[in-house]
């Protein structure tokens, strides 16, 4: 490598895709770890992308990828830094696997939105929440998701998510916290079914259907097994009208994993619940007994 490939203790490799400008790189100062640099667009402000590494620190998330560092290139250009994470995208892993075990995919839809939550709890929203900004690990027989490109959207103000997955009023150029909450709830959509929350073919097109919201039943049509609350669910995370969508996105995460059930709290009740009944027949036959 030359030494133009080089930006502070950095060291670019390789261009991640070919039409953007993300590279993965080396860190000159501890040679073992892998780091992705996020060169941001002209314009940018070095100092927000300062202050987005600062206020981040304060968030504690297994679940985020947080830029570790920022700079700048010799033409003042920021750049941020962000750890390398093994694994693949959402998007990869249901083209590849289809739509997810519902159990799966309820973990799964709760973990990113407790990243999501922790963002909103310091007033930052992420923007462009999509399949391809999720990356999906496995090990061990656990799966964890990790939201990607944090704190790109709040230093650059452009989105590399189809807007498909944006809420009008964030396609319209209002963007609010509330805003993820529709992002969130397209992704849990295209988890269950497989398929994308609104096909469209114009901006025009996509506004109607927005507009118009996921039709009752339509989600449970492409698959019976989902829960009937859980389509309610996704239907108000997907509302035209901000204010009638779930304000606490965690809350919305847990309650879609328990009704999925991913984490066992539904089977859980359902033990409690059977073991009550069998308490109250055994006494019931005791009684007779006695008598």
């Amino acid at each position: 490598m030359t030494p133009e490939f080089e930006v502070g203790r950095y060291r670019l490799q390789d261009r991640l895709s070919p039409d953007s400008d993300t590279w993965l790189a080396e860190d000159l100062e501890d040679p073992t770890a892998a780091v992705v640099i996020k060169m941001l667009p002209d314009g940018a402000d070095a100092i927000a992308a300062r202050h987005l590494t600062e206020s981040l620190r304060q968030v504690d998330s297994p679940y985020l990828n947080k830029p570790l560092d920022h700079g700048e290139r010799p033409d003042g250009r920021p750049f941020l830094v962000y750890p390398w994470v093994e694994g693949v995208t959402l998007r990869e892993y249901l083209n590849s696997n289809g739509p997810l075990a519902l159990p799966l995919a309820g973990v799964l839809i709760r973990q990113i939105a407790s990243a999501v939550g922790a963002l909103h709890s310091i007033k930052m929203m992420h923007g462009i929440l999509a399949p391809e900004h999720v990356i999906v690990q496995h090990a061990h027989g656990r799966y964890l998701a990790v939201l990607l490109d944090v704190g790109l959207f709040r230093v650059s103000g452009q989105t590399s998510a189809s807007p498909g997955y944006l809420a009008p009023e964030q396609i319209a150029g209002e963007p609010t916290v509330r805003s993820d909450m529709f992002s969130l709830g397209t992704v849990a959509a295209e988890m269950l079914t497989g398929r994308r929350a609104f096909r469209y073919g114009s901006l025009n097109e996509l506004r109607r259907l927005q507009r118009i919201g996921l039709p009752r039943g339509s989600l449970r049509k492409l698959r019976s097994k989902i829960p009937l609350r859980v389509e309610e669910e996704i239907r108000r995370a997907t509302s035209w009208d901000p204010g009638q969508r779930p304000s606490d996105s965690e809350v919305f995460g847990t309650r879609l994993e328990e009704l999925l059930g991913g984490s066992g709290a539904v089977a859980l009740r359902r033990k409690i619940i059977m073991g009550l009944l069998g308490l109250t027949a055994a006494a019931a036959a005791l009684r007779r007994c006695r008598r």
